[in-house]
């Protein structure tokens, strides 16, 4: 008998360090798992606060409207205004919340005298000003005068393909 209470002591002090180690356990896991609802709770708030569409354009060899061209800065202003409005389409159900980012790369005065060689830019300004117009349209929208160079643009576009979509 007494062999018998020795054992199912022991068995019994086992069981007791054993729900002891699997409480403690299941604490610890419960705190992570609080840890992880919270953060995935701040990144769920974050992109729902701050949506947003980065449109990336490589203006060389583009060719935009002359008209908006020609009408300098407040061209510029009116297509900023329309590609803002083109995208939004795409984008219906988040129109209110959204925010565009838009960068159009090229090499201004590459593009100028392209289009004055085929006859779509009068004047090397007309772009220029353009670009002004564009960039003002929007706080978010910006043409980017690359330089001349061999891919430029696309250099600058592959350096913004960011893996966050």
């Amino acid at each position: 008998m007494r062999k018998e209470n020795n054992t199912l002591r022991q068995q019994l002090q086992d069981a007791t360090l054993d729900l002891d180690d699997a409480r403690k356990s299941r604490r610890e896991l419960q705190q992570q798992l609080n840890i992880v609802k919270h953060n995935a709770t701040l990144t769920t708030s974050n992109m729902e606060r701050n949506p947003y569409i980065q449109v990336l354009v490589d203006g060389d060899g583009m060719i935009f409207n002359a008209n908006l061209i020609r009408m300098g800065v407040e061209g510029g202003k009116q297509a900023a205004a329309a590609l803002r409005n083109s995208v939004l389409e795409h984008c219906s159900e988040l129109t209110d919340q959204i925010e565009i980012i838009a960068n159009v790369y090229a090499n201004q005065y590459g593009l100028a005298n392209a289009m004055l060689r085929d006859g779509s830019l009068e004047d090397m300004d007309h772009l220029k000003s353009f670009a002004v117009g564009f960039t003002q349209g929007k706080a978010s929208f910006n043409f980017i005068d690359v330089g001349h160079g061999k891919e430029r643009a696309d250099s600058k576009i592959r350096g913004k393909n960011l893996d966050i979509f």
